[in-house]
């Protein structure tokens, strides 16, 4: 009956398409948002949330961004995105929030060069879990559009990310996670804390990406991990090197959510 409704969450409000993941709008749940608070909680008991800036990569229409500044106590955020009809969400709930001096939208892709490719919008039809999952792809197809891509060393460079005042790197961006940390030396060498999702293809060669963030980080963090003794008990962390939680995570079809600090 309408292509876009308003949903509440913790203070915030969020205009959402009705052809999303329903428990954003039904029963005011949904995942990465409580992997959001974990991630926080957790980097900031180890001393390691040293900036006041979020930065967003892969943000969709603003739910994880908002819920950084309002809720888990960031002064700003930093939000890049590269779909057009996210983006004008993404402007609107931070305006309807209130958010627009404190978040900076940047419309435009993630990768390791500048630049520009094309955009596959998600396909709503195979389900709302596929809403948010468009992707950058290099050849023009059917529905794509032209998008600027940028690195995070291009955004430093030109002041709209300052990575001394960063504390929290999150990355959402649809298996370009590599592309992003490959031009981001100025937030890895600060050892700016970085949630990214741990894939079956991550665990095995040629993993690049577990590459990159070993060579400057040392703590990781499951954020989906279970008690093995009690799956029902509240999440707490467990700090683990990288290699042993690839060990532990190589047993298992589902993806992950990892905090590197």
């Amino acid at each position: 009956m309408t292509p876009i409704v308003a949903a509440e969450y913790e203070g915030a409000v969020f205009l959402l398409p009705t052809d999303a993941d329903e428990r954003l709008f039904v029963n005011r749940n949904r995942k990465d948002l409580r992997i959001l608070g974990r991630a926080v909680a957790t980097a900031r008991a180890a001393g390691r949330v040293e900036g006041d800036t979020f930065v967003d990569v892969g943000a969709h229409v603003g739910t994880t961004t908002i819920a950084a500044v309002t809720v888990h106590g960031f002064s700003r955020a930093v939000a890049i995105e590269p779909d057009p009809a996210n983006v004008r969400l993404l402007r609107a709930n931070t305006a309807l929030n209130e958010l627009e001096e404190r978040v900076r939208v940047v419309a435009a892709g993630i990768s390791d060069a500048p630049g520009s490719a094309w955009f596959l919008p998600g396909d709503p039809e195979r389900g709302p879990a596929y809403w948010t999952k468009g992707n950058v792809v290099a050849e023009p197809a059917d529905g794509a559009l032209r998008v600027d891509l940028v690195t995070l060393e291009q955004l430093a460079g030109r002041g709209e990310l300052v990575p001394e005042e960063t504390g929290l790197l999150w990355l959402d961006c649809q298996k370009r996670e590599e592309q992003a940390l490959r031009a981001a030396s100025p937030f890895l060498e600060r050892r700016v804390p970085v949630v990214f999702a741990l894939r079956r293809m991550h665990l095995s060669p040629p993993a690049s990406l577990l590459d990159v963030l070993a060579e400057r980080y040392d703590s990781f963090v499951d954020l989906r991990r279970k008690d093995p003794l009690d799956r029902r008990a509240p999440w707490t962390a467990v700090v683990e090197p990288l290699d042993e939680l690839v060990e532990r995570r190589a047993a298992k079809k589902a993806l992950t959510d990892v905090l590197a600090f």
